[in-house]
């Protein structure tokens, strides 16, 4: 078969793309035009263990800095969500300080600007901010290093005469809020004590005392350019840098944030930063743009849209930003907390912050799942001990809801699927690593643990029949007999538990006792649910997003059997009223039927053609749209090569789940992410019970009252990293062991990719119209290859040499590590194969996605 020539941007030399940069990022940088006057369309940047959330305030700019580890402690290990007499007690992570940089001049006042250029520099993880008006100019450039987590800041002035300018150092705590929407203690002075603040040889510092230790924020200065400079304590709370002199020059300081500790934390960093100082701000940035290079190499995303490819990009960013200290940056705001101690949510929901990982080992970023993975081993002792002391069982539970330490929240206990999920989480991490003591060291524990709980919710039935006896689904209330969720994971549990330890070359007693399960498990929950009906012999769907289209099955899967109601439930409903929208049945946690695709990986691709793959597509078309930032459907439709499906959900991705304009996303639609329109809500004195909530004290005052919500604005980084991971599943899987290159595109897509696939392969592929034009397989651990053939016939090269070829659907190769396997439907590829070298442009403008409902960035807003 002879071909023409083709161009490719993919050197065979290098095995690499030959793409400008760092345009081939930079033209994903998030651009203002108008400065960003509120906190959450600000300008996060991070290192991965302290973050610093910048935003405009007329003569400010103001950056909030937290770390990753400033922990405070409950006095108690157990703990119950919604309790009122334990809010405010439970452990919470405190902010670190916020500097303020104030010019004493309205510079940032979009009344006086005559021009603004403001960016998030994405290569090279940097901020920058240019403002100009009839006052002067002021330039800002900042970063956070990759490997040490100071924070450095570069200003340049050019006044219309002389100001002096501030930098303010300041700490003011604050009670967490976590539950602000509903329940609030109105205790103003919780959080308020422990800060003290400090000045010394040109330096300013803040230091806090937690349960967990004191920690030190300190800022020095690195250059002056001729100003003048003094210092001086303001309160217990905040202390300054004033300099005065010249209208015009240079200014540029650093800061750092310690990790609590028992001894004296200021001098520390006083030293942290002397040393840095030495190297300085520019030497510092070189290693720092090296870093970060080398992030970004690891993978190449170009989806076929633009504006998506931004929002993947910015996943990356932020999750590169947040997840690299001792403690994974929460769900909710990452690193990114703006408004003093408040803590939405407050707490590792394991729903939500299993997500925020689901993208990265795709991407190559295995190692931004350490700290996660760190945080669950850490707490298996917990988990443990609640396994034997409230089950009485062997093994690890995990609540849905857990502290910084594992300890329990025991109000979620009902449901058991998260020790199962997380176990599947190591297990991952070893599939994509290869790392042989990371699985014998942690991830076969944790897995054995997992395995061990999960074989005490089942018992034998009188046909032989395993069956889960009484859990929720997900995270709902309602007890179900079979819930659909300890199925599908006790599937794949104890298969994945058999399969670590023949990996490790080890046994376990209880192995035999899984395979029996495994053998005899009941059969997942099926019914007619309504909402399909047949037309001439074909299913149709009677309602949701994909009304009227064809449905492979007649029946849905089905959440289990409600012991109470006596009948099989589903945790969707169709609309009483319009009998056309689906809505959440209240107690069971919505979706948990996607559990039988994704995240467990039970039904896939390799199902294709069966009943169960069959009622996996009629289920997800069925309840689509998704429901919420979480709902992982986009994946779901992704895992079963529903392209177009897909393609309609991404589309509408950006308007429904992107709230703010530097690409944070939220897990609510509608009126939850705008809650910041809201005015109040009415919330509960967390001094009262629920039943004394509606009458009013002998005091006069009302156990309920209004409360504002636009101070308690926060963003959701989960919706961002189901979007992302869609985006890697519809262009690569391997979760089932065989490699599938363009599973669930369009037939009109053009597309190009460097993702990582199981086993330890790197693939890239170029696609058009729907259709790989060839792919490239790089073996880092040497393991054997699998790989559906996506042509009628494949020729393999290796070392540029034509090897072989194959026209069976899947394509084997012994691959030795290091090398590199070319694939195409040609046998002259290699022969015509002329590498173009694609050019980028840094993105200069902000951006608006292909339907108009959402944006990237601030326009000219003067």
């Amino acid at each position: 078969m002879q071909s023409k020539t083709f161009h490719p941007a993919f050197n065979l030399q290098t095995n690499s793309w030959e793409i400008s940069w760092p345009e081939r990022v930079s033209r994903h940088d998030v651009v203002y035009l108008s400065p960003p006057t509120d906190p959450m369309q600000g300008m996060p940047v991070g290192n991965g263990d302290v973050g610093v959330l910048c935003w405009c305030e007329d003569t400010k700019i103001i950056l909030a800095i937290n770390k990753c580890d400033l922990w405070d402690d409950a006095p108690f290990a157990r703990f119950h969500t919604w309790k009122p007499d334990e809010d405010e007690r439970n452990t919470t992570l405190r902010h670190a300080c916020r500097i303020v940089i104030d010019f004493k001049m309205p510079v940032f006042d979009t009344f006086y600007l005559s021009d603004f250029q403001g960016r998030i520099s994405l290569a090279d993880a940097s901020i920058s901010i240019a403002a100009s008006g009839p006052f002067g100019s002021i330039v800002l450039r900042a970063f956070i290093s990759h490997d040490d987590g100071v924070i450095c800041c570069e200003i340049e002035k050019d006044l219309i005469e002389s100001s002096p300018t501030e930098i303010v150092m300041e700490r003011y705590g604050s009670r967490t809020f976590a539950y602000w929407y509903a329940l609030v203690n109105r205790d103003a002075t919780i959080g308020t004590g422990g800060t003290d603040a400090g000045v010394d040889d040109g330096g300013i510092y803040i230091t806090h005392q937690l349960t967990s230790g004191k920690f030190a924020a300190v800022c020095q200065l690195v250059e002056t350019d001729g100003l003048e400079l003094s210092t001086s304590r303001l309160n217990s709370h905040s202390s300054k840098i004033i300099t005065a002199g010249e209208a015009h020059g240079k200014l540029s300081f650093m800061a750092a944030v310690s990790s609590p500790c028992s001894d004296d934390p200021v001098q520390p960093m006083k030293d942290k930063l002397s040393a840095s100082c030495e190297r300085g701000i520019h030497g510092l940035f070189g290693d720092h743009k090296s870093a970060w290079k080398a992030f970004w190499m690891r993978s190449l995303m170009e989806f076929g849209d633009d504006y998506l490819d931004n929002l993947w990009h910015l996943t990356m960013y932020y999750a590169n930003s947040s997840q690299r200290g001792r403690y994974p940056g929460r769900f909710i705001n990452g690193l990114w907390g703006w408004n003093r101690d408040f803590q939405p949510w407050n707490f590792y929901f394991h729903w939500n912050q299993q997500e925020v990982y689901w993208p990265l080992n795709a991407a190559g970023h295995h190692e931004l799942a350490n700290s996660y993975l760190a945080y669950r081993f850490n707490s298996l002792p917990h988990a443990m001990d609640d396994a034997m002391e409230i089950f009485g069982v062997d093994g690890a539970v995990v609540s849905d809801v857990c502290d910084r330490s594992g300890h329990n929240s025991v109000h979620e206990l009902s449901n058991h699927t998260p020790v199962a999920e997380i176990a599947l989480d190591f297990w991952r991490q070893y599939q994509f690593t290869g790392d042989r003591n990371f699985l014998e060291a942690r991830a076969l524990p944790y897995i054995l643990a997992a395995a061990q709980f999960f074989e005490s919710l089942f018992e034998k039935d009188e046909y032989g029949a395993y069956h889960a006896v009484e859990g929720t689904g997900y995270e709902g209330w309602v007890k179900l007999r079979d819930p659909i969720t300890e199925l599908v994971y006790a599937s794949v549990l104890f298969k994945v538990a058999i399969d670590a330890l023949n990996e490790a070359g080890t046994d376990d007693s209880h192995a035999a006792k899984w395979q029996d399960i495994l053998d005899s498990l009941a059969p997942l929950p099926t019914f007619d649910l309504g909402g399909i009906y047949i037309e001439k012999g074909t299913s149709k769907l009677t309602s949701g997003l994909f009304k009227g289209q064809q449905s492979p099955d007649t029946e849905v899967f089905a959440a289990g059997f409600g012991i109470a109601e006596n009948r099989m439930l589903a945790s969707r409903v169709l609309d009483g009223q319009t009998h056309d929208d689906w809505t959440n049945y209240e107690g069971i946690f919505p979706v948990a039927e996607y559990s039988t695709v994704f995240p467990s990986g039970l039904i896939g691709l390799s199902e294709n053609g069966t009943k169960s793959f069959k009622t996996a597509v009629s289920t997800a078309k069925l309840y689509a749209p998704d429901c919420m930032g979480w709902d992982p459907l986009p994946i779901v439709l992704a895992r079963l090569g529903l392209s177009v499906e897909l393609q309609t959900v991404l589309n509408r991705w950006p308007g429904r789940w992107q709230c703010y304009r530097n690409g944070f996303g939220h897990y609510g639609p509608g009126d939850v992410k705008q809650v910041d329109l809201h005015s109040t809500y009415v919330v509960e004195d967390a001094g009262h019970s629920a039943a004394q909530a509606a009458r009013i004290d002998d005091d006069g005052s009302r156990t309920r009252f209004p409360f504002p919500t636009r101070p308690f604005r926060h963003m959701g980084m989960e919706s961002m990293s189901v979007l992302a991971c869609a985006m890697n599943e519809a262009l690569l899987q391997s979760h089932d062991g065989t490699i599938r290159v363009a599973p669930a595109v369009t037939d009109t897509q053009i597309a190009r990719f460097t993702l990582h696939a199981r086993g330890g392969f790197i693939v890239s592929s170029e696609i058009t119209d729907g259709k790989p034009l060839w792919i490239a397989i790089e073996s880092v651990l040497g393991n054997n290859c699998k790989l559906q053939n996506p042509w009628p016939v494949a020729y393999i090269f290796e070392n540029g040499k034509l090897v072989d070829q194959r026209s069976n659907g899947i394509v084997e190769l012994p691959a030795a590590k290091g090398s590199v396997f070319i694939l195409a439907p040609n046998s002259d590829a290699i022969e015509s194969w002329d590498v173009c070298t694609i050019e980028c442009q840094p993105s200069v403008s902000p951006k608006v996605s292909s339907s108009g409902d959402a944006s990237l960035g601030l326009p000219r807003m003067f």
